[in-house]
């Protein structure tokens, strides 16, 4: 079949393979959550020779290669870029505290097994770096009896995780004595050993639909999931998150990505607030948590845990994340925090920061009226709608914008720290509010 015109994808279109995909997998084909989702649409439309996406559609749906061809489709969508301990904080987290409470826990009872599933595994470098944590957590590792099961949707990514070769990219933020004790050089890239190989096993798995049955998902005593349930639908995601409570022994560890907050099942686990990060523990009515400090006896800020968690701890979080130039998982960690709490100023004041940096002006915008509906008298928010309307060219009111800001400002004392910005001054904005109307025409006219 021959490709007779150009295609396009309308909006009606797109909702039946939305649909579909919500049905199989359970995944939102949110177009910017899912940027390879047109790309790949239409790579296996040219390559089939389809000439419409309707006829795609009815070919996947109806036809016996049907399954197939969408696995396909699968495949090239649900590529996920990850490296070996991604998100360094919560390894060192995991390393320094979580893995020594277990291992005294495990030794009291004498059970000397820790058993551990990397859900949403991609290309394995989740999976191989919970092995590494292990062996260089362990007292003896040896002597315990270690299980790793890594399991994903995608059969290239599990492909690629079984042969345990990795290009440099994958190896950028393991510690250079990992590479080197772990690793050996073939070809453009690097492999492992074997001795971390054999320590994980790879299975394909559909978290939305296959059971969690599985002897290796059971009794676990770490399951991580990172930066799954953000694809998902609402609905799967509650499933999900139910199914890994069964899963996970009285007190085991639930690691998600940053943008994955339990809002709503702080009655399955509980929340445990780092300042660099935070992670889950499988609630045990009746009975007081283990600690999870280090037994040093020297102070530490990784030693003390923050209250549960609040929209303190999470916006330090978000704001760490946007700092590191994460901003999209900063962005989503905001999202849900002025979901919960639409009242919560601060959340709505570093969105805007983070779709101005992103060039999101109208969405910048209207988090900044917000932050101005909440809280009328900062300065700050004045500002940075005067500075965007500037770049709108929307000058009249730009200058009435940083006309705001200066009333506002000239009637504090110049040392003062900003509301929502710590590291400015009232003197220093005021200084940077003068020198942008110098900016403007008199009168501030439009153009």
């Amino acid at each position: 079949m021959k490709m007779t015109k150009e295609l396009s994808l309308s909006q009606e279109d797109f909702g039946l393979f939305e649909s579909l995909f919500l049905e199989v997998c359970g995944i939102r084909l949110d177009r910017e959550r899912n940027p390879f989702f047109l790309p790949a649409f239409f790579i296996r439309l040219k390559e089939r020779g389809f000439q419409s996406p309707q006829e795609y559609y009815h070919f996947i749906k109806y036809h016996p290669e049907g399954a197939s061809e969408l696995r396909e489709l699968i495949d090239l969508i649900t590529v996920k870029e990850t490296h070996f301990f991604r998100n360094k904080a919560q390894f060192d987290l995991l390393m320094e505290s979580v893995l020594p409470e277990i291992v005294r826990r495990k030794e009291r009872s004498r059970e000397k097994e820790i058993r551990c599933w990397s859900a949403g595994c991609a290309t394995g470098d989740e999976a191989y770096s919970l092995a590494i944590a292990l062996r260089e957590s362990l007292p003896s590792p040896s002597q315990w009896r270690l299980s790793i099961l890594g399991t994903d949707i995608n059969r290239k990514g599990l492909a690629v995780a079984r042969r345990g070769v990795y290009e440099e990219k994958h190896l950028a933020f393991l510690p250079q004595a990992y590479l080197k004790k772990y690793f050996k050089s073939e070809g453009s890239g690097f492999s492992l050993n074997p001795e971390i190989k054999e320590m994980v096993q790879f299975e394909d798995h559909n978290l939305s639909k296959d059971p969690f049955t599985d002897e290796r998902m059971q009794n676990l005593d770490l399951l991580f999931c990172r930066n799954v349930l953000i694809y998902l639908d609402e609905r799967s995601s509650r499933r999900i998150l139910d199914g890994f409570y069964h899963c996970l022994l009285p007190e085991g560890y639930l690691f998600l990505g940053h943008a994955e907050i339990l809002w709503q099942m702080d009655h399955q686990f509980e929340t445990l607030v780092f300042p660099q990060t935070f992670f889950y523990r499988k609630r045990v009515p009746g009975k007081a948590p283990e600690d999870l400090s280090p037994k040093t006896g020297e102070a530490s800020e990784r030693k003390a845990l923050c209250p549960p968690p609040g929209i303190r701890s999470t916006l330090s979080i978000a704001s760490q994340l946007a700092n590191e130039g994460h901003y999209q998982e900063a962005a989503d960690i905001l999202k849900k925090i002025v979901e919960e709490d639409p009242t919560a100023v601060e959340a709505h004041h570093l969105l805007g920061i983070l779709f101005l940096s992103s060039n999101r002006l109208d969405e910048a915008e209207d988090q900044f009226q917000k932050v101005l509906y909440l809280s009328p008298r900062a300065p700050i928010a004045y500002f940075h709608l005067g500075m965007l309307y500037l770049q709108k060219r929307r000058r009249r009111e730009a200058s009435r914008m940083l006309r705001n800001a200066l009333r506002l400002l000239e009637k504090r004392p110049k040392e003062e720290k900003v509301e929502f910005c710590e590291e400015i001054t009232v003197g220093s904005l005021l200084r940077t509010c003068k020198e942008a109307l110098t900016q403007i025409p008199k009168g501030g006219s439009l153009e």
